[in-house]
């Protein structure tokens, strides 16, 4: 329920990312029983340069399994930077939000940022005929994971170290 994308971003665009978050938002904590971590947010139309069409192209491909209704042009409702740090931790949630009756996030979209960090494992969570079991992603610098935004994930907490990543959701009409 889920697609990896490997070396989506360089180094050097991973760099033009944390220096345009960095210079358009404001640090926001997060300390609450789903998030312990720092966050930089902009809206999905702030985030400008040419990796947003690289995620529009991953998008499309991954939307081609889940085959989602999303809007077309692909429309990315915001975007955190986050940075997660000695016990940080996302606890087991879905990304499901319906703001207005028109539109409702369907895809997510994280990138691996840094990580030099134990623990922040990224782990979905995946129905099966015994309940359900956590799918560990291990991701890199520079790799992309695209899910359903109802897929519930989580990151562990984190014992030493940072980990930063960016996510992103898009948007399409309400699912049915």
């Amino acid at each position: 329920m889920y697609k990896i994308y490997r070396n989506v971003f360089t180094q050097d665009n991973l760099v033009e990312i944390v220096h345009q978050f960095n210079t358009k938002s404001q640090n926001q904590i997060q300390d609450d029983d789903v998030f312990n971590r720092n966050k930089l947010s902009v809206s999905g139309d702030q985030f400008k340069g040419p990796y947003v069409n690289n995620l529009r192209e991953i998008v499309l491909d991954a939307n081609t399994i889940f085959n989602l209704d999303i809007f077309d042009p692909i429309t990315f409702e915001k975007w955190n930077l986050s940075t997660y740090e000695q016990n940080g931790f996302c606890a087991d949630n879905n990304d499901i939000v319906k703001l207005q009756d028109v539109w409702q996030r369907k895809l997510t979209v994280i990138i691996e940022i840094t990580r030099r960090c134990d623990g922040a494992n990224l782990e979905m969570t995946i129905p099966d005929v015994l309940g359900e079991s956590k799918d560990l992603i291990d991701l890199l610098p520079g790799d992309a994971v695209v899910f359903p935004s109802y897929v519930n994930h989580s990151v562990s907490k984190i014992t030493n170290g940072t980990r930063q990543s960016l996510t992103g959701w898009v948007t399409g009409p309400p699912l049915k």
